[in-house]
């Protein structure tokens, strides 16, 4: 299975728990991109099934690393319930890669259910 879909904007980077005195919290921006982003993911009945291949195509502007943004996009992929989680063993492959643009800002997913591959076979393919 593949699914591809769109998320307009600026993505930001994954933001990092903040402490204090009272308890520990997101940044409200961060939350409410989460939140606001959802409406742009495709609705799924259950997971997609593991190992995931992710390509992540930035165009335009962003502020943050790549790294960061792949983040937050897998924050969104797993709050979904598109991921069960994003770890290395559900998620082995990502690509991201950012194009400049003046007229747009966004982020296009595209992920693929993948057969399990060796170090040995990835290296045949690169």
């Amino acid at each position: 299975m593949e699914l591809t879909f769109k998320i307009p904007g600026s993505i930001p980077g994954k933001a990092r728990p903040r402490v204090t005195r009272n308890g520990t919290y997101m940044p409200p921006k961060y939350v409410e991109f989460k939140v606001s982003s959802r409406k742009f993911l495709p609705k799924v009945s259950q997971p997609l099934t593991p190992p995931i291949s992710i390509k992540i195509a930035l165009i335009g502007s962003h502020k943050s690393d790549l790294d960061n943004i792949a983040g937050t996009i897998l924050d969104i992929l797993v709050d979904q319930g598109i991921l069960d989680n994003d770890s290395s063993k559900q998620v082995p492959d990502i690509h991201i890669t950012r194009f400049e643009s003046s007229k747009e800002k966004f982020a296009q997913v595209t992920l693929s259910e993948i057969s399990k591959f060796t170090y040995k076979d990835y290296l045949k393919a690169v």
